[in-house]
């Protein structure tokens, strides 16, 4: 009986020491996967360079400091007005290239800065939407000091989180000088302000003005906090347009970059392609004021 019972004690303790080691192994992963995973996000910036060369010839492109944030501004000949240009998280400005062209050649100001969600670590969504707030301030001060004039309202076009940030902004942070939102498949997580337990309204914002599109999504993306949902809890302030068999990088100019790569694509190369035509199309209509007429000319050279 002895015998058995020191048996049965060995065998217990060789399953309790390998369930140790399995334990070990998986906290091991876990960490090493949280670990390599932060490190990628934080080399992005380094590891895809922005690119501006594809901007127009007859607009001017520049990196400066305002509001303590690093930004690009691109100025055309002639500005007849000012539209803040907010990409996906953490990915380069230059995978939005072709829409600081789509605005530029449409007579806009157009003012990016690189969208970090892992810093500040508290409010980061709201932090971000102030310092659009800060920057409109900050660039039209620049523009008197050099006796221009300055509109007195200004557009948002985002993707992703900054098309939530866009949102933000014009229900919470500036809502009187927004004059026009177009939020490319915004997501409303981490956490949520629009849809769910938010506490934020559209109810305010003028109908016609805040255009939302839907894809496909991606990996992560909750169809519970998607532009679907911010559309249902606001359907007489908000525009939705349905981009079916799309992905959530397909607005991006080269597939959102090393950013892309972490989200697999969940478009058809055919809809991917329709939903990057359509979300320049909305900008020519909805910036741009194109009538009935003009967009079909327009469409027919897309």
């Amino acid at each position: 009986k002895n015998k058995f019972l020191s048996t049965q004690l060995r065998y217990a303790g060789q399953i309790n020491k390998q369930n140790t080691n399995i334990a070990g192994l998986a906290m091991q992963f876990h960490h090493r996967f949280f670990f390599l995973t932060t490190l990628a996000l934080f080399l992005l910036p380094i590891l895809t360079s922005a690119d501006y060369g594809d901007t127009i010839m007859s607009a001017q492109t520049r990196e400066q400091v305002l509001a303590n944030v690093t930004v690009t501004i691109t100025e055309p000949e002639t500005s007849s007005g000012v539209t803040f240009l907010l990409p996906g998280s953490l990915v380069q400005e230059s995978e939005y290239n072709s829409y600081r062209n789509e605005l530029v050649g449409l007579g806009q100001t157009v003012i990016s800065f690189y969208i970090n969600v892992l810093w500040p670590p508290l409010n980061n969504h709201r932090a971000q939407a102030k310092k659009v707030k800060a920057l409109f301030d900050t660039y039209c001060e620049e523009q008197e000091d050099h006796s221009k004039n300055c509109p007195s309202k200004y557009n948002i076009v985002g993707h992703s989180v900054g098309g939530k940030i866009a949102l933000i902004v014009l229900a919470h942070t500036d809502p009187e000088r927004v004059e026009t939102v177009i939020a490319l498949d915004p997501i409303d997580q981490n956490p949520s302000e629009f849809t769910g337990g938010g506490h934020l309204s559209l109810d305010g914002a003028t109908e016609g003005t805040t255009i939302l599109t839907l894809t496909n999504g991606g990996l992560g993306i909750s169809k519970m906090h998607d532009a679907g949902s911010i559309h249902m809890n606001f359907p007489d302030t908000t525009t939705l347009v349905r981009h079916e068999d799309a992905g959530h990088f397909a607005y991006t100019d080269n597939g959102g970059g090393a950013a892309g790569a972490l989200m697999p694509d969940r478009g058809t190369k055919e809809g991917n392609a329709f939903a990057y035509e359509d979300a320049h199309r909305l900008i020519h209509k909805y910036i741009g004021g194109v009538n009935m007429i003009q967009e079909d000319e327009y469409s027919e050279q897309l």
